[in-house]
């Protein structure tokens, strides 16, 4: 006789479902790679609707657990974080997509005089202030990426009095719901290393790890450089996906 699995109370159906879903493929019930049971199977196993079941699914597509396709079925993803190249994405957004509650750690927002390469991008004075972020940003008690942006001040004067908010939403909802600014676009170069002495104290680790070393310099709608960021990110705990369509 088939089993009935029997989903939690108290929450909607399709949430109970797509959270058990989840765990099995977290738990390696369901491999990278695998195809989901159809709808009519899920339906049954778990003794529910059609549109439950297909909520559910929905829902962990958008979370990043699976991806359906046409006359194929579901197929489970990579279960890593993984930002996407082609639009100004943030690693906070693109790591709470995937985990939904990231923290942030480490966190200081100072002014300060920038190194003589960040003066020479931004064309400022020698002397001249910018703002200097940074924080880390932690997964399940786990420190994944260490950030750190220079900003240009004249766009978000009083910058400190958002820390609060930067903490909770992350940097560049702040920049568009506070100071309303639009960013235009970004150059990004990454490259991979294994982490020395200092990124191993930040990262809290014993011995080198892979990182993902991510620079990016923001641009504003109107072509202003704004934005000179650096993150540190675990490679084992990332990726990037780019999308490629055609040939030179």
């Amino acid at each position: 006789m088939e089993q009935k699995i029997n989903l939690p109370k108290h929450t909607s159906l399709y949430i109970k479902l797509s959270n058990t879903l989840k765990d099995q493929i977290l738990n390696n019930f369901y491999h990278v790679g695998d195809l989901l049971p159809t709808e009519d199977v899920l339906q049954k196993e778990f003794d529910t609707s059609r549109t439950t079941v297909r909520s559910a699914v929905e829902l962990l597509e958008k979370q990043g657990y699976v991806k359906r396709f046409q006359g194929r079925g579901t197929e489970v993803c990579s279960r890593h974080p993984t930002q996407n190249l082609n639009y100004l994405s943030s690693i906070s957004g693109t790591l709470s997509k995937r985990y939904g509650d990231v923290k942030t750690g480490a966190f200081t927002l100072t002014m300060t005089v920038p190194p003589p390469d960040i003066q020479a991008k931004f064309k400022i004075k020698e002397n001249e202030k910018v703002y200097s972020l940074s924080r880390t940003k932690i997964v399940n008690g786990k420190i994944i990426a260490y950030i750190k942006n220079f900003l240009l001040p004249s766009e978000i004067p009083n910058l400190e009095n958002h820390e609060d908010y930067i903490k909770e939403f992350g940097l560049y909802q702040t920049l568009e719901q506070i100071y309303h600014l639009k960013l235009g676009y970004g150059i990004d170069n990454i490259s991979v290393y294994m982490s020395g002495p200092l990124d191993s104290e930040i990262f809290e680790e014993h011995s080198s790890i892979p990182l993902y070393c991510t620079k990016r310099n923001t641009f504003l709608e109107n072509g202003t450089l704004f934005e000179v960021v650096t993150a540190f990110i675990r490679a084992e705990d990332f990726e990037y996906t780019v999308y490629l369509k055609g040939r030179p």
